[in-house]
């Protein structure tokens, strides 16, 4: 069900998200001492490639006037070698009026300028730009740029005629000013020359001010790790935190705004409320989970109260809702049974996740419950079956790249069909459309907690030949572990040619680098560990579940 537990140290740090097939993103997140910090992340499908041969130069258009040039000489491998021939090119816009993407940007909007000064964003659209050969990402050669046109947010009538552009430093999460792009209106684009490969941002810095409170239950206790995040119709832009040992946040916000803010429990369960966020500027923010010296001027919510299961909206922030019974959009509706599937499914208790050839994945419950899923990575399409206590079966799904079908007992179907940040939901025996279920977005998010720990996970997909995949799918080797996938990823390679003075050295595992003649003959010594360490400088390389010693920086990847 995605959610994930991990251990960690108390400390401030960045936590990766990566899946195939989608853009990774990273989050800032601290986790305090003998308690649980919540973290979500949403990860946007990468756009279908686009193949370009860059030996003459090209194009690569994408979704939503996206696009990229292309000249000889642009791009290099991990090695630095040129690259020539055919490239795959993954143009993946995220438009910040459509909630589902606006959630799948990395970072959180904090924001270093070009002068080092800490800031806040107001977006005007995120893309994801990476090139593949042979399944290694490429970058752009030194001294060079590619023209590239970023898609303005669908909603927006009137962009500026310039913007800030940002790229993305992972390691921080956080993102960076690089320089500027120029609207387009022909187009409803920004263009824009980057240097590198990455996500980029086109952004202009706002006021920040701060808001500040604490998260308790219904007895006054704190409630550390709580995610508290604040979103607004006004500026295309998130900030969130988490609540400190005390309980008590502070997050950074755009000045003056009308925000939803919503305190999530590390269990599920929380509270949305309504906040006019001050108008007094901060100007000393160094991150984004720590309070400025000026917290005086901040705007002070107070004390937020959570209980785990239940949730509390703005008109009534005393009497919780259960979270099962949160703004049950169906009711009274064509597409009422859909209620009925997931109140005969019920799983309650711990429970266990089993995947099996690749494909299969089944999750069973303390209490009988069960879901049991197939799909196929290739063409992004499966089905499953859901079981309730009983062994009944409550309803199955058709899973599609577009969306979902719902189907029920008695044959009765319900397409779910991605609608920005919502679903269209339509009922197939009358053609009625539901839509406009984005309203208990904020409601629903505070009630997706839960024990990610009590899912133990067991993986029975390692195959021996193509014969124990199923249809479509390889068995690929990674050094001693195999799985089956539905394309093997290709072994760094040479590529077409090494630079002057270097030679395509064929290393351990299968893998080949380019190096000189005397750090490939050094690539020699035999399987290195940490009781078997290299001699010298040298440092132990793992390729293809194969280790041996090289000289520093010869590692692969």
């Amino acid at each position: 069900d995605g959610t994930f537990t991990l251990d960690a140290p108390a400390a401030s740090g960045v936590a990766s998200f990566t899946l195939a097939d989608h853009v990774a993103v990273q989050r800032p997140v601290t986790v305090h001492d003998g308690a649980r910090s919540r973290l979500d992340a949403t990860l946007a499908a990468e756009a279908q490639p686009v193949a370009v041969d860059i030996s003459s130069g090209g194009v690569a258009a994408g979704a939503r006037n996206a696009r990229v040039e292309i000249e000889a000489g642009d791009l290099v491998s991990p090695r630095g070698t040129f690259v020539t021939g055919a490239v795959q090119v993954y143009l993946t816009p995220l438009d910040p009026s459509v909630p589902a993407e606006l959630d799948a940007y990395p970072g959180d909007f904090s924001a270093e300028t070009m002068a080092g000064a800490s800031v806040m964003l107001e977006t005007f659209g995120v893309m994801d730009v990476t090139i593949r050969q042979n399944g290694e990402k490429l970058d752009v050669a030194p001294g060079e740029t590619l023209t590239v046109r970023f898609p303005a947010p669908a909603g927006n009538t009137a962009p500026p005629a310039v913007a800030g552009l940002w790229s993305f430093d992972e390691a921080r999460a956080r993102w960076v000013e690089e320089g500027s792009a120029s609207y387009d209106a022909e187009t409803h684009t920004f263009v824009a020359e980057l240097p590198h490969l990455s996500p980029w941002n086109i952004d202009n810095p706002t006021e920040v001010t701060c808001v500040v409170g604490k998260v308790a239950d219904a007895t006054g206790a704190p409630v550390v790790g709580a995610r508290v995040d604040a979103r607004s119709d006004a500026i295309a832009g998130q900030s969130f935190t988490v609540s400190g040992g005390d309980g008590a946040f502070c997050l950074f916000s755009p000045v003056g705004i009308d925000a939803r803010l919503t305190a999530s429990h590390p269990l599920g369960g929380g509270a949305v409320q309504h906040i006019t966020v001050g108008t007094t500027a901060v100007a000393d923010i160094t991150s984004s989970f720590t309070c400025p010296a000026t917290s005086g001027a901040c705007t002070d919510v107070g004390t937020v109260t959570v209980t785990v299961g239940q949730v509390t909206g703005p008109d009534d922030p005393t009497n919780g809702v259960a979270c099962g019974d949160v703004a049950d959009p169906f009711a009274g509706t064509c597409a009422a049974p859909v209620r009925d599937v997931f109140a005969c499914f019920a799983p309650e208790g711990e429970c266990a996740i089993t995947t099996s050839e690749g494909t299969v994945t089944t999750t069973e419950w303390d209490n009988g419950a069960k879901s049991v899923v197939t799909y196929d990575v290739a063409t992004r399409t499966g089905a499953g079956t859901f079981y309730g206590p009983t062994g009944a079966v409550c309803g199955t799904t058709e899973l599609a790249e577009s969306g979902f079908t719902i189907v029920t007992p008695s044959a009765q179907r319900f397409r779910f069909d991605k609608s920005g940040g919502t679903f269209i939901v339509t009922c197939e025996a009358t053609g009625e459309q539901l839509d406009s279920l984005s309203d208990d977005l904020d409601a629903l998010r505070a009630c997706t907690g839960g024990d990610a720990d009590l899912c133990e996970t067991t993986t029975t997909g390692q195959c021996e030949t193509a014969a124990d995949c199923g249809s479509g799918l390889s068995c690929c080797d990674f050094g001693g572990t195999t799985a089956c996938l539905a394309e093997c990823p290709a072994l760094p390679s040479c590529g077409d040619t090494c630079a002057s003075g270097t030679v395509c050295c064929a290393l351990p595992g299968g893998v080949s680098q380019c190096l000189t003649q005397a750090q490939c003959d050094a690539a020699t010594t035999p399987a290195c560990s940490e009781s078997n360490p290299c001699p010298g400088d040298q440092e132990c390389c793992t390729a293809s579940g194969v280790t041996f010693c090289a000289p520093p920086g010869v590692c692969p990847g």
